[in-house]
């Protein structure tokens, strides 16, 4: 696999940029462990509804807490979120 890392606040398309760096003509999943911490914001919202819409058939994201604000912003974008673990906490 490859590990692809662009700006999320650039003008290029999520989807391209994706591409570019991993040297693939297409993706059909993304996995991202760990970051959601530092970039839950609108414009990672739209690159995460960007690669789902240019492509990508699943995003999985593992994250140190249950409580993920990246998850309604993507909702409101028409996303379907899946929580493959409980959220309680022990």
């Amino acid at each position: 696999y490859s590990f692809a890392q662009w700006d999320v606040h650039a003008d290029e398309s999520a989807v391209l940029a994706t591409r570019r760096a991993c040297g693939a003509e297409s993706i059909q999943l993304c996995l991202i462990s760990n970051v959601m911490v530092y970039c839950s914001d609108e414009a990672t919202a739209d690159v995460l509804t960007q690669l789902l819409a240019g492509g990508v058939r699943a995003i999985l994201i593992n994250e140190r807490g249950a409580d993920q604000r990246i998850v309604g912003m993507v909702q409101r974008r028409g996303v379907v979120v899946l929580r493959l673990m409980r959220q309680e906490a022990g």
